[in-house]
């Protein structure tokens, strides 16, 4: 046993300040001296009957006197703040983590509740000759407390901190580096790590630095969903498509409903078997949608013989690409093939006109414009063309080559936005012109060598050109026609970010200056630059009008491999104040009772 508020000495030097100062009092004080009166049996006899039941023959009354020290001693004690075990001297720094496996349930109750009797054990054992930096690994580590030995503090900033685990896994590397460097320079110290995930895989993430790991929770059962996303679908536009994964970290057989919503309307509703550690995959076509607001959960959830531990993994969030409009400029003689397949777009609003009214139209009032066959005015520019059946020319956008009869395609499929959801190889190719690249431009399909599909992307300038036209190729006659040219499109008009159904909990959501943000929970904040950085929580964050999804997509599995189960902390260790000054208490009554029994009969 230490003692915090005073050391070991100061402790004795006080115990026997208070020992003597009693004895004194008590050997000093006034006792009653017979006196000879009239009629003294009468008075001894009153004596006799008023004389305590033991002790009687004392006069100092010994048993106020050790009920008094026991009751002063008791005081000492608590002045003292006891602490359980031996208490470490130096800095000690106390790692909490915060991962959304903490909010799971194990037969002993939460597990977050176990966390909490291990850390302020430690912190009670750590703080007794010492101090201690307390800090929270979570999604993003940060510091709770500074250096300090005040367990209040230390107490409060825990309970804030394991009030709510994040949605996501702990940042362990991040954790226990800036635990590193808040030992730099400290000399003595040492890092304890208060968490649920093996003792391996903390030592793992340590790289090799000492770290004293203090496990809680064990092996528990949990179907969860690891994975979800929506996109659009290229083949089908307006349409999207939803793919959800579910994963049964078990060791029997599970059931669940996977139901996926857009807001209110249900979309699908489908019964899952799953066995032992089997991982199921769906896919979910035909729906359409301006903008799809998506939430996944899996309910009724039934474990052979256990239960599911945890409910964070039960729900997933996603959000589809918003299909923006592109403003484009058609210049043709009549091609039917283009006019057709802009025409039916959704995304595009189209307008057409003939080569020769291109000088008369303010280009600017176009995300992206389509010169099929056609040679631009002298000095003519534009930041997105798509240079459609190229021709030669001197104020050609692209260098043209020699003709080529029904080349064969001897090259394709170079990464780009443009070919990310086609195959040109395919391709059938009867007449068209070799394109001379520029320095710098990416060349998309080569027949006999040459290249036939260009792309080049400057500052300020974006352009797709390609040496045959409708009538020169088949792929006017394929389904990767319109896809081709809507994701051309998109790029030229700069709308070719990747989307992605939804962010992972912890990173920043940039809103905007002035931009007002609303939390899954309902919550409205007004970051003053515009930036959030707190994005634990999994959910729709609504920013303005436009909804952000945040959702985990890691494997979900209450990680705890057969041989590893955490001890749990030791019981009775926690109130030796309170206990002393229970004992304080109970001396003072039973001395009252015993110097005022005769009021109590």
């Amino acid at each position: 046993m230490t003692f915090a508020a005073l050391p070991a000495v100061a402790m004795a030097v006080l115990a026997s300040a208070v020992v003597a100062t009693l004895a004194g009092l008590y050997l000093l004080r006034p006792t009653p001296r017979p006196q000879v009166v009239s009629n003294v049996e009468f008075w001894r006899r009153a004596a006799q009957r008023a004389r305590p039941l033991v002790l009687a023959a004392q006069r100092i009354p010994i048993l106020p006197l050790f009920v008094s020290m026991v009751v002063s001693l008791g005081l000492v004690m608590v002045l003292g703040d006891p602490r359980p075990g031996d208490g470490r001297k130096g800095l000690s720094v106390v790692v909490v983590g915060a991962g959304r496996t903490l909010a799971a349930r194990d037969p002993s109750g939460p597990r977050t509740r176990t966390a909490l009797a291990v850390a302020l054990e430690e912190l009670r054992r750590d703080t007794a000759e010492g101090e201690v930096v307390l800090l929270r690994a979570g999604l993003r580590p940060r510091v709770l407390s500074t250096r300090t030995a005040r367990m209040t503090e230390l107490e409060r900033a825990l309970r804030a901190a394991l009030a709510r685990p994040d949605d996501g896994p702990d940042d362990l590397e991040g954790a226990l580096g800036l635990a590193a460097s808040v030992l730099q320079g400290a000399g003595e110290g040492r890092v304890v790590m208060v968490t649920d995930l093996p003792p391996e895989t903390v030592l793992h993430a340590s790289g090799g630095r000492p770290v004293t790991v203090r496990s809680v929770g064990e092996a528990r059962d949990t179907v969860a969903l690891t994975a979800f996303g929506a996109r659009r679908e290229p083949g089908a536009l307006g349409e999207y498509l939803v793919r959800a994964e579910v994963t049964a970290f078990t060791r029997s057989p599970a059931t669940a409903r996977l139901v996926v919503r857009d807001r209110d309307v249900v979309l699908s509703d489908e019964r899952l078997a799953l066995g032992p550690g089997e991982a199921r995959s769906v896919a979910l076509t035909g729906f359409s949608s301006e903008r799809a607001e998506l939430r996944a959960t899996l309910e009724d959830v039934r474990v052979q013989g256990s239960e599911d531990a945890l409910a964070r993994d039960d729900s997933a969030f996603g959000t589809v690409e918003p299909m923006a409009s592109l403003r484009v400029l058609l210049v043709t003689d009549g091609d039917r093939y283009l006019s057709q397949v802009l025409a039916l777009n959704p995304m595009v609003r189209v307008r057409t006109i003939s080569p020769a009214s291109l000088g008369a139209v303010h280009g600017s009032d176009f995300d992206a414009i389509v010169l099929d066959r056609t040679i631009p005015p002298p000095g003519w520019r534009h930041a997105g063309v798509l240079v459609y059946g190229a021709v030669p020319g001197r104020s050609a956008l692209v260098t043209v080559g020699h003709r080529l009869r029904r080349p064969r395609v001897t090259g394709a499929g170079v990464r780009h936005r443009v070919v990310a959801n086609v195959r040109l190889e395919q391709v059938r190719v009867e007449d068209a012109r070799a394109l001379v690249p520029d320095a710098g431009d990416l060349v998309l399909l080569r027949g006999d060598r040459q290249p036939l599909v260009v792309t080049r992307d400057r500052p300020g300038e974006r352009v797709v050109a390609l040496g045959f036209g409708s009538e020169g190729a088949d792929l006017v006659r394929r389904v990767a026609f319109p896809v081709f040219i809507h994701d051309a499109l998109r790029w030229l008009g700069r709308q070719d970010a990747v989307w992605r159904s939804a962010r992972r909990p912890g990173e920043v959501l940039v809103a905007g200056a002035g931009a007002v943000v609303r939390e899954p929970s309902g919550r409205v904040l007004s970051p003053p630059d515009g930036v959030v950085e707190d994005t634990s929580q999994a959910g729709l964050w609504r920013v303005g009008t436009r909804a952000v999804a945040f959702h985990a997509d890691d494997a979900a599995a209450l990680p705890a491999p057969t041989s590893y189960r955490a001890a749990p902390p030791r019981r009775g260790t926690l109130s030796l104040t309170a206990l002393f000054a229970a004992v304080a208490l109970a001396a003072l009554l039973l001395e009252w009772t015993l110097l005022h029994r005769g009021r109590l009969q």
